[in-house]
């Protein structure tokens, strides 16, 4: 009797060995295919990726594209804004600075282009130089005043030492991270 209890206690545990390596082929086939199916997720979550990053590269250039074309329109925008200052210089320069202007132009350069003035009016005593923006800042008012009022007071005074130079800076609306009161005294 111990023989056979022995014979079926080994039978049971052979039974329960070859029960444990058909789980554990099944648990290897499980995660063979487990493994697959990540290589295949992982293979087209790349395929996504390097979707977004064309079409991420397609939107930047849009993006640029449209940057360009609001820039323009800025631009335009910014033209439209000297026109209307220059009809109304000659106004402008009669109540404010008190002087009467003969003649007002638009976009005034010097021959090597180094400064641009907006509106320029003038008599033969006096030159109105214009800076005009849209949006203004204490930087802009700064950028006048060196790169562009500066030189050309210089240049005006060696053709022309008896004319004054009045600097005018007209705006639409205060660039939206200052105080409007500020940048007005400021300028």
């Amino acid at each position: 009797m111990a023989d056979e209890d022995r014979n079926s206690r080994l039978a049971e545990v052979e039974r329960i060995l070859a029960r444990m390596a058909k789980n554990a082929e099944k648990e290897e086939k499980k995660n063979n295919r487990r493994a697959k199916e990540n290589e295949k997720r992982a293979a087209e979550n790349e395929r996504m990726i390097e979707e977004l990053r064309e079409s991420s590269k397609s939107v930047d250039r849009q993006l640029k594209r449209l940057g360009r074309q609001l820039g323009g329109e800025g631009n335009r925008w910014g033209k439209v804004v000297e026109d209307l200052v220059a009809g109304d210089l000659i106004a402008i320069a009669r109540e404010v600075i008190g002087v009467n202007i003969d003649y007002v132009s638009t976009r005034t350069y010097p021959e090597d282009r180094s400064w641009e003035i907006d509106v320029l009016g003038t008599n033969h005593e006096v030159v109105v130089a214009v800076e005009v923006k849209t949006r203004l800042s204490q930087k802009d008012i700064d950028k006048f005043l060196a790169k562009t009022l500066l030189p050309f007071t210089r240049s005006t005074c060696k053709k022309r030492p008896r004319k004054r130079v009045f600097g005018v800076i007209a705006y639409v609306k205060v660039a939206s991270q200052e105080k409007e009161s500020e940048v007005i005294n400021y300028a």
